[in-house]
């Protein structure tokens, strides 16, 4: 199962500047994917933008062409499944220090791309343990409840500047609103091991803790950085002021905008059970 980042809404929107918002006669092709070094179907989602405050349902692309091609003088080919997910007609994994990037053909003959990106073969999780911390029971607040939280070694490779996106799931269910995202360089531990204490990801007695560390290029930490940074501070005293947020795709003829980014991750997972 495909596990995407629920941030369309929040690309449509800082996409743009308030001089181009969506509307009813214009919309935006907006690209979501990721391929990775793992041995599966990769995944690609197209959808467009829709007007702004809409309340109208998700518009996904299903009559596009889709190929991912490689550095290595591959090419493989996508076809849609259903609303907007399209998967490699064969599974594949990204090879490391290989450069990706995808080609999309358009019914009216137009084609977008993505710049390339190299994968960069990431360090394994040394060790996944968890830790507790105490709060009052919603049901009788005179109790204590135990909360439970995972914690992450790992150790930076230091033979360059890397940069990581943590993914973090509850009994095989992806937390996934964006204030769970996770992002990290290591401006100040490269090249040594260091901990992540997931403090704000809450776990019960039995669940299962399930943690990915993907490594990402820099461009696509820039990216996620600014979606998280707008649309988690919305409304709040720290909210940072609307910017335009430019992901990694263009028209090969074209100015129109692309939304959204096609990026490469190398994958390391660990799991354990709390009992």
């Amino acid at each position: 199962m495909k596990h995407i980042l629920t941030i369309s809404l929040a690309i449509i929107l800082l996409a743009c500047g308030t001089d181009d918002l969506p509307t009813a006669s214009s919309s935006f092709l907006v690209v979501e994917g990721w391929l990775t070094d793992q041995d599966t179907q990769q995944y690609v989602r197209l959808s467009r933008s829709q007007e702004f405050l809409s309340s109208e349902a998700n518009r996904f692309v299903s009559d596009a062409e889709i190929q991912v091609r490689s550095s290595r003088n591959e090419q493989f080919t996508f076809s849609h499944q259903s609303n907007g997910l399209y998967l490699s007609d064969i599974p594949f994994a990204g090879q490391p220090n290989s450069s990706y990037w995808i080609r999309i053909s358009m019914p009216n003959g137009s084609i977008v791309e993505s710049n390339m990106e190299m994968i960069q073969p990431s360090t394994q999780i040394d060790s996944l343990a968890f830790d507790f911390y105490l709060r009052p029971s919603e049901e009788d607040p005179q109790i204590d409840e135990k909360v439970y939280y995972p914690i992450a070694f790992a150790k930076d490779e230091g033979s360059a500047r890397n940069y990581y996106r943590w993914k973090l799931y509850k009994n095989d269910t992806l937390f996934s609103d964006p204030e769970y995202l996770v992002l990290l360089s290591d401006r100040f531990f490269d090249g040594n091991a260091y901990q992540n204490d997931f403090t704000n990801f809450e776990y019960q007695l039995g669940d299962k803790i399930t943690v990915e560390k993907l490594e990402i290029s820099q461009k696509a930490y820039e990216y996620l950085s600014l979606i998280k940074s707008q649309t988690t501070t919305l409304g709040t005293v720290s909210s940072v002021s609307p910017a335009p947020v430019k992901g990694n795709l263009h028209y090969l003829s074209s100015t129109t905008q692309v939304l959204g980014y096609y990026g490469v991750a190398s994958v390391r997972q660990d799991s354990l059970r709390i009992n």
